[in-house]
């Protein structure tokens, strides 16, 4: 009798094990669907000589584009969800400003060994220039390897903000390298 129930104690850890690991995969493949929905914007170069009603749109878009991929899942990731979403976000940001970004909103947990966003805490520290009763938007600097975009404006609190964007350029394409919350 205790082989049999040897083997079935044996048995059931085995798909329990089994089913546990299949839900991770389950998991990471619906992150890796969310993050498909989120589309990166054009990153094109050629935004630096559209209107400035573009550059506006096109800074909303990349604002949307990191809420929306942070938002694609909150609670319980973990490293390899965590390097999805670095790797999503790299479409748009530099290595640096990803690191700020992801070590802005999540926190690991020890006990869980996971990453949450704390208590839902979904505080976006930049702008939604749609809400904003006015705002303007200037390249400030330009070479062959670099940009630097000014946003000014005041924001949906009638707090007067000015965000400086400093991008990288690379065949053609821009890569947000830093966001400097200046006021």
């Amino acid at each position: 009798m205790n082989l049999i129930a040897s083997i079935i104690l044996m048995l059931a850890s085995f798909l329990s094990i089994f089913s546990f690991s299949g839900q991770e995969a389950v998991v990471q493949d619906d992150l890796q669907a969310a993050l498909e929905q989120v589309a990166a914007p054009d990153m094109s170069i050629l935004i630096l000589d559209a209107s400035e009603e573009e550059q506006l749109a096109w800074l909303t878009e990349i604002h949307q584009f990191e809420e929306h991929t942070l938002r694609s899942q909150s609670s319980g990731l973990t490293e390899q969800d965590i390097r999805t979403i670095e790797a999503h976000l790299s479409q748009v940001f530099g290595p640096v400003q990803v690191r700020l970004i992801l070590v802005g909103y999540y926190r690991y947990d020890p006990e869980t060994g996971t990453y949450d966003v704390p208590d839902g805490d979904w505080f976006m520290a930049s702008f939604d220039v749609d809400t904003w009763p006015s705002s303007e938007v200037a390249v400030t600097e330009r070479s062959e390897q670099a940009a630097t975009l000014l946003l000014k404006g005041i924001d949906w609190k009638e707090d007067a903000r000015v965000i400086q964007f400093e991008f990288s350029i690379s065949d053609g394409r821009l890569w947000l390298e830093r966001r400097t919350f200046l006021s």
